[in-house]
């Protein structure tokens, strides 16, 4: 009989609990999902960066492009310091930056990636290769956002990289151009 009552007061303990958590709506909320599309009103802008390997201050580069509603942007720099060699800007609207966005959420998965802080900063991962960073910037300039990927392997950016670079690049009408003197990936 005891044995009965036991069990009896475990069911009634269980059902208390399962209730509790069902009025209390389950537990902590889950985050919303970024829909890029949301940003295409806003100064919110996507950043590719590509670095060169580990190398001399002298012959490091980085190429940037910066996307938003206004314009997008190419800049080259040299050195570790930030040294701008070249930049050009091109016209955005806010109908071209959304479709951009879209293109990076559906065929480039641009915001799946490994946050986890071990992982945060991507500098020696791959110091013979290039490293590439994705990031999402607010209107003061953050990222809120911040993944990466290497020639080497080793990333947290879980998205499609090359349709993500891909898209970085055709917006810049000459890319090609005004990085054919960079050498990058050496």
């Amino acid at each position: 009989m005891r044995r009965y009552i036991v069990g009896l007061l475990v069911i009634i303990v269980v059902i208390i609990f399962i209730i509790i958590r069902l009025l209390s709506g389950g537990g902590a909320p889950t985050p919303k999902q970024t829909v890029l599309e949301d940003y295409a009103n806003s100064d919110t802008t996507m950043r590719f960066v590509i670095e060169s390997p580990t190398q001399s201050a002298k012959a490091h580069r980085e190429i940037e492009i910066v996307v938003g509603k206004d314009n997008a942007a190419l800049t080259v720099y040299k050195g570790y310091e930030g040294e701008e060699v070249r930049s050009k800007s091109y016209p955005m609207s806010v109908a071209a930056y959304a479709d951009f966005l879209r293109g990076l959420r559906l065929s480039g998965h641009y915001t799946s990636g490994n946050s986890a802080d071990s992982m945060k900063d991507e500098r020696g991962y791959c110091a013979l290769g290039d490293t590439y960073v994705y990031e999402i910037v607010d209107p003061s300039g953050n990222a809120t956002q911040h993944f990466w990927s290497t020639d080497c392997g080793t990333k947290t950016f879980q998205g499609n990289a090359e349709i993500v670079q891909q898209m970085f690049k055709n917006e810049i009408p000459d890319y090609d151009t005004l990085t054919e003197d960079v050498n990058l990936n050496y």
